[in-house]
């Protein structure tokens, strides 16, 4: 771990859009300043000390008109790209309750551009790292939620899960050094976008959330979702980092609210924490003035301690601080931005979380130490505690006496670990040298024997064979001599490579010959062996061969995978579950969800999503299209190019000379530039479809989350109705019994009035 560098947390103030604005608000976009300017209330008398101007200064103001994708560029990009780079990163919102905190962070769960700094984070995380293929990441997700001063895991996935209480419970635990660690708060590994996404789905699925007078959907707990990084570059040293983005709830002053039973018992819990929060920004910034503040109550809450090293600790932190600008939120508001400019002037002390893995570093030291063992029995003479050396090995030792003795290896390639393979080099080396080493006339019987096995048509690769070339060598020694015989046996040498190449052109006729008959030239080249009599035509070829192209023809450029987008569009994106389940939740009363349907809020936010990913679809087949079609004129140009170098390569063998010392062909090349092109316009709709493909997949997330919620909304109003109808039918029979008793009582007198006028 480097030294550190101090740096302080930078907050932004975001404003709501309000309907009735008060005009006491007023911000500066460009000097990033808001003013609030409150005159003295005249009640109060001639004394009146009260502040009337307020100016707070922000590392940026976002304006009611600034759309998500703003606010993650300015707010979030920064302490995530710090994160990629080993640095730990916090980003949080605070502000008071309905001032727009949750949709900050998490975003709007109907629209797509809805979303927030959570789902944008994990976007941007995914797609910096496909970008680095220096260093293998790995990433995990936790996502814990703090409801009255106890954390929950939100990541459980048991399908019995239906309240908070049946979550696991987290505790804190704090070690020797003072570092904490979080018991039962599981951590999965999200190897994709989509993994990442889902976790963050599930966790939002079991957050706790209430209506409030401030907010219909308000979020009574602190939900923490926290991204790990571990970077591995191929050395000992890995680079651990985490990432928070946390959603803190809002303060509420209940006078205002006027809340009750649960939500109040929330509230406290709420205020306190969030008060405990203040206790150490409060305690960090004397620290960081020179107050001689030394301790910082940390362990006041939950919340504190988990956050200890994004506030004053090891980590890059930026902070949104939302505010309503609403006549009746003006105070709240001034008390959020005061709360902001003491958390602007905490420190912290950041640095790279880099490490010595020991797992690595053991295995080195293993290695190490094997080797070491080694070259300590290879320098004692002692042989290895195994058995004789295997046909495979001493082919392999050959190799790599033939190599070294050609001139194109390195003494690397001569380092052997044992007594064993260097009594094996030694006899190997000894019988290259006896086959090829002496004076002239064995060499020349060696090339006359090798002549007649070529009339013979045995052993006609054995010439180009890398032992042929050792003794072809061992025959120049000879020729150091002055030897007469060794001018004839470079005669005879080159006699036979000649009649090897017309051979060698005679089968590639033919071979051609037969490819054309069956319908195509493309695989000549790897139907033939090259260990064949053919082996020079074929090795020129290979050599001719330039390195933008693979063996069996293939540009190395980017192709679709099964699990790429461009296979995906083969397969329908949208099934007609997702288009139309809004539509099939009223099994028991269709009449009854058609009314509850149009009249509800969300129905339009539904609808819209619904044609945008139909609009995303259409979008999404029209470029897999474009893919499929740029990517078969790539396969059909390199086909082209393929033909016009074997139709080449031949006729320069028939000519006599070499495929690979002939200059380039100018309409090859012209061809080459032309694929260069359509691979960069292949690689740019690849994109756009990988991006395509994932707006998709997050619209059917929240047309799915959007089906549930209203399947649960209808089924609650379902249930007021029958409870309404049931108390109006027991109303009316109750009004018929009253009616019934009367007119019985009625009666009843009457027959009592006539009977006493009979008496």
């Amino acid at each position: 771990m480097g030294k550190g560098s101090n740096t302080s947390i930078d907050i932004y103030c975001r404003i709501k859009p309000a309907r009735s604005p008060s005009h006491y608000f007023a911000s500066d976009m460009v000097e990033n300043k808001v003013d609030f300017n409150i005159p003295r209330d005249g009640e109060a008398g001639y004394v009146n000390n009260r502040r009337e101007h307020y100016e707070y200064k922000f590392n940026g103001v976002i304006g009611t008109d600034a759309k998500q994708d703003e606010v993650f560029e300015r707010v979030a990009r920064p302490p995530i790209d710090s994160v990629l780079k080993g640095i730990n990163g916090t980003i949080f919102a605070y502000g008071q309750t309905g001032s727009g905190k949750t949709f900050t962070m998490t975003g709007g769960a109907e629209r797509y551009i809805d979303r927030g700094i959570i789902p944008r984070s994990i976007s941007h995380i995914y797609s910096e790292i496909a970008k680095k293929s220096d260093s293998q990441y790995a990433v995990h997700i936790s996502y814990m939620e703090i409801y009255n001063e106890t954390g929950y895991d939100l990541l459980h996935q048991d399908a019995d899960t239906k309240t908070l209480e049946d979550l696991p419970k987290v505790t804190l635990l704090e070690d020797e050094d003072g570092h904490y660690h979080l018991r039962s708060l599981s951590m999965h590994r999200a190897n994709t976008e989509e993994d990442a996404l889902n976790l963050l789905f599930l966790g939002d699925t079991n957050r706790t959330i209430s209506e409030t007078p401030m907010n219909l959907a308000s979020s009574r707990s602190h939900c923490m979702f926290t991204v790990n990084v571990e970077a591995r570059t191929g050395g000992d040293k890995v680079r651990r980092s985490k990432l928070h983005l946390v959603d803190l709830a809002g303060s509420e002053r209940v006078s205002k609210t006027g809340v009750d039973g649960v939500t109040l018992r929330e509230a406290k819990f709420i205020n306190l924490s969030l008060h405990y929060l203040e206790q150490v920004i409060i305690a960090l910034q004397e620290k960081s003035t020179g107050l001689g503040r030394a301790h910082v109550p940390y362990r006041n809450s939950m919340m504190t301690s988990v956050l200890r090293d994004s506030l004053g600790g090891n980590c890059k932190t930026a902070m949104v601080a939302t505010i309503n600008c609403e006549m009746d939120q003006l105070d709240e508001s001034i008390s959020t931005c005061r709360f902001a400019q003491r958390v602007a002037m905490v420190s912290n002390v950041v640095m790279v979380n880099e490490e010595l893995d020991p797992n690595l570093v053991i295995k080195r030291l293993k290695g190490e130490i094997k080797d070491l063992k080694e070259e300590l029995r290879l320098v004692k003479g002692e042989e290895a505690d195994r058995g004789p050396l295997t046909q495979g090995e001493i082919e392999r030792l050959r190799q790599q006496l033939v190599t070294f003795v050609d001139g194109d290896g390195t003494d690397a390639d001569m380092n052997w670990s044992s007594m064993m393979h260097l009594r094996m080099a030694f006899t190997l080396f000894k019988d290259m040298v006896k086959s090829g080493g002496g004076p002239g006339p064995p060499v020349a019987g060696k090339m006359k024997a090798l002549a007649d096995n070529e009339e013979d048509g045995a052993s006609a690769s054995e010439a180009s064979s890398p032992s042929a070339s050792v003794e072809m060598k061992g025959g120049g020694k000879g020729k150091e001599g002055g030897s007469a015989s060794d001018d004839q046996s470079n005669d005879l040498v080159k006699k036979l490579r000649l009649q090897v190449q017309q051979r060698d052109n005679e089968i590639n006729i033919l071979v051609t010959m037969l490819k054309k008959a069956q319908g195509g030239v493309g695989p000549v080249l790897r139907d033939v062996n090259p260990q064949g009599a053919n082996a020079a035509a074929v090795e020129a070829l290979q050599r001719a061969r330039p390195a933008a192209f693979t063996e069996n023809g293939e540009a190395p450029g980017p192709t679709a995978s099964a699990g790429s987008p461009a296979a995906s569009t083969s397969k329908e994106m949208i099934t007609k579950e997702v288009m139309s389940s809004v539509d099939l939740l009223a099994d028991r009363n269709k009449a009854s969800f058609e009314h509850f349907r149009k009249s509800y809020r969300k129905n339009e936010a539904i609808e819209e999503n619904k044609a945008l990913l139909k609009q995303k679809y259409g979008e999404a087949k029209a470029l897999g299209e474009q893919v499929n079609a740029a990517r078969q004129r790539i396969n059909q140009m390199k086909a082209q190019i393929e033909q016009q170098r074997v139709e080449r390569s031949m006729k320069l063998v028939a000519e006599g000379l070499d495929p690979a010392e002939a200059p380039p062909d100018p309409e090859e090349e012209q061809v080459k530039a032309v694929i260069e092109r359509e691979k960069v316009g292949y690689k740019e709709t690849f994109n756009q479809l990988r991006d395509l493909k994932k707006e998709i997949e997050h619209l059917q997330r929240l047309l799915e989350q959007s089906r549930q919620k209203l399947q649960s909304d209808f089924e609650a109003w379902l249930g007021v109705m029958m409870k309404q109808k049931v108390a109006e039918r027991t109303s009316s029979e109750m009004g018929s019994v009253r009616a019934s008793q009367e007119s019985l009582t009625g009666l009843a007198a009457a027959g009592r009035v006539s009977g006493d006028s009979a008496v």
